[in-house]
């Protein structure tokens, strides 16, 4: 459990505008891939914690975030062909999908696939990040623009709720609820 969101948040929302920075960046080394990599993997991490904490308010919680998926064309990727996903997946043609807030930082979280993708322009620029958890593999990749992540570690971090409210139900399960 978290106690303090303050930090988590405020780290979450350096690392929004981290990766907005990189979308732009023009020269990328292998460390570079490694930053990006790391923040989105820490954000998804710290993301989800704030989630299970009630550090964030359902208003947030049930926001989604929009994704292309590309569907399954063959043998699922795992841990020896995940690199040619390319090759498993239909990603010439994606579909457009949303992810809730939750879903993203699993996906993330428990990536089976996880690639930095970049535009296919000269020089190439960090557009998003295709993605696909050890669940989703069997069906879809999901590409999800820098954009989404952005948005989804930046409305994590600046909510700030106030109020919550426990119950339980005939059966004794608690359910608690956080409102703005």
């Amino acid at each position: 459990m978290i106690g303090d969101s303050t930090p988590w948040k405020q780290e979450l929302l350096a690392i929004a505008l981290r990766l907005e920075r990189r979308a732009t960046q023009r020269r990328w080394t292998s460390r570079t891939a490694y930053l990006v990599e790391r923040d989105v993997m820490v954000g998804a991490f710290s993301a989800r914690k704030l989630l299970d904490s009630y550090k964030v308010s359902q208003t947030t919680e049930v926001e989604s975030v929009p994704v292309r998926a590309a569907r399954l064309t063959g043998e699922p990727s795992d841990a020896w062909t995940r690199s040619q996903f390319f090759e498993h997946y239909d990603v010439a043609n994606p579909k457009p999908e949303s992810l809730s807030l939750r879903d993203l930082t699993n996906q993330l979280i428990h990536s089976t696939v996880f690639s930095l993708s970049a535009t296919d322009t000269e020089p190439p620029l960090f557009d998003g990040v295709i993605v696909a958890s050890d669940l989703k593999v069997e069906s879809r990749v999901y590409f999800v623009p820098v954009a989404s992540v952005v948005r989804a570690f930046r409305s994590i971090g600046e909510d700030e709720p106030l109020a919550w409210q426990m119950e339980r139900d005939a059966k004794g399960r608690r359910t608690i609820k956080v409102y703005p």
